[in-house]
């Protein structure tokens, strides 16, 4: 009976130790739990691309670079990491690639990849994959090229027109007739289509033509002193040269057109710019017989002979301004020859630039226009400038495009150059991301646990040793 209740006795210490062990395991469980662990930023970027610009060409005589050739970018592994099409049309030699906007990026390959580049099937150039860099890679071609187009092969080619190889392509049908019957009138005549350029020289009528002082103060709705008139003058000697002047006659079945184009390459804005023309009789007896256009500008006529002043309020630097004028029947390239011109201008307004340059300002390419510069394009990394300025990967660099860092407890990205924080962590920063502890309740849990343990465990050997004492004193001696 004895033996039973010590059994029984035993077997509940060994249930109660069990229950113990099993409590602390699961303490020790919570506790290994509470480690940080991390979690990263799903928004962290792969590697910035490699950049690659330049220029294609032919390197054989006599051809060109077909139309749609493509850049492709290629690993060993025979996948193609970028395509870039030229922009290529009839009879051009060469052609620039990865010039902003249209960016030629590789991507997709790790450090040190050999990417190999081909153009059509022609393999013409190797090099490292880099992430973030910039390189200039000018290619010459062979293969890739075909022969270009020549006039007077006998073929109307791609490229060619009636009026650019009439050798090939036969003369233009310019249309009409010579009345009824379909001959011997002006519509049978063969077409004038004839340009020339002029060199201006200073003018003087505007002092010496009082019916030309009397247009131009009419048009400007003041009248003119003699001061105004010698800075007119003196205008006229120093812009004179620099406007670049051209005019084309074109004559056709039973009209006639004559267009003057003047530019101003002087680099600066010129205010109430004047263009006094003498139309030639041999185009126009009379002013009455013309049709005359001349956007932007307010005109008079001068004279019936006929004789134009024309006044824009402002010229900018590198516009371009029209002056046509039709007639009825036709006209011979004779008209150029004696067609007179004289410009003049109140004055040069002060301008930033010269008419086609760009520049960068911060990210930003900046292109001259009318005399200001002119926000064009917005880089994403930045802006560099060479011949032109264009947008580029390559930078001094603060810190690795995509890199990541703890700046305290803040989590902190490499963007364009510099350190964006993306996340700040309550608990600690790790580079992946925030580490976040255990809840302090599990924490609590456990050393309760604990406590429980010891106190289980120190009862359960008070109690056995005070049994094993009881028991002691019913034993017979020995």
């Amino acid at each position: 009976m004895a033996r039973s209740r010590r059994q029984r006795k035993t077997q509940r210490v060994g249930v109660v130790t069990h229950l113990l062990v099993l409590a602390v395991a699961v303490a020790l469980l919570v506790l290994l739990d509470a480690r940080p662990t991390g979690k990263a930023p799903a928004d962290f970027p792969s590697m910035p691309p490699h950049q690659f610009y330049g220029s294609a060409a032919c390197s054989a005589q006599g051809t060109t670079l077909p139309d749609g050739l493509q850049i492709r970018a290629v690993t060993t592994h025979e996948t193609t990491l970028a395509n870039y099409t030229l922009n290529t049309t009839t009879n051009i030699t060469s052609s620039r690639y990865g010039y902003a906007p249209a960016l030629f990026l590789v991507e997709g390959a790790a450090n040190g990849d050999n990417i190999t580049f081909f153009v059509g099937s022609e393999n013409v150039y190797s090099a490292a994959f880099s992430s973030a860099a910039l390189d200039e890679v000018n290619v010459t071609l062979a293969s890739s090229c075909v022969e270009a187009n020549v006039c007077g092969n006998g073929a109307c080619e791609s490229g060619e027109a009636c009026d650019t190889c009439a050798a090939d392509c036969g003369a233009c049908d310019v249309g009409g007739g010579g009345g009824p019957g379909g001959g011997g009138g002006p519509g049978s005549s063969s077409p004038v289509n004839q340009t020339r350029s002029y060199v201006i020289q200073p003018g003087t009528a505007l002092r010496d033509d009082p019916l030309l002082r009397t247009s131009v103060a009419s048009i400007l709705s003041q009248s003119m002193s003699d001061q105004q008139i010698a800075d007119y003058v003196s205008q006229s000697t120093q812009i004179s040269s620099a406007i670049n002047a051209s005019a084309n006659i074109y004559s056709a079945s039973s009209s006639a057109l004559l267009t003057l184009r003047l530019t101003n390459r002087i680099g600066k804005q010129l205010t109430n710019f004047i263009v006094y023309e003498r139309v030639p009789k041999i185009f126009a007896q009379s002013a009455a017989n013309l049709t005359t256009i001349a956007p932007g500008s307010s005109y008079s006529t001068v004279r019936q002979d006929p004789e134009y002043a024309f006044i824009y309020a402002t010229f900018d630097a590198g516009e371009t301004i029209v002056i046509q004028h039709r007639k009825n029947g036709s006209a011979t390239a004779a008209t150029l020859s004696s067609l007179a011109l004289e410009v003049y201008s109140e004055g040069v307004a002060s301008v930033e630039c010269t008419e086609g340059e760009s520049r960068c300002s911060g990210n930003d390419i900046e292109s001259c226009a009318e005399g200001r510069w002119t926000v064009t394009e917005h880089c994403e990394y930045r802006c560099a400038a060479f011949s032109d300025a264009r947008c580029v990967l390559q930078f001094d660099q603060i810190c690795i495009e995509g890199a990541r860092r703890c700046d305290g407890n803040d989590v902190q990205r490499c963007e364009r150059n510099e350190w964006i924080t993306h996340e700040t962590c309550e608990f600690i920063c790790a580079v992946d991301g925030c580490l976040i502890p255990v809840r302090e309740d599990y924490g609590l849990l456990a050393g309760a646990l604990v406590i429980v343990g010891f106190i289980a465990v120190g009862y359960i050997g008070r109690t056995t040793i005070r049994r094993r004492s009881e028991m002691r004193r019913f034993l017979p001696p020995a």
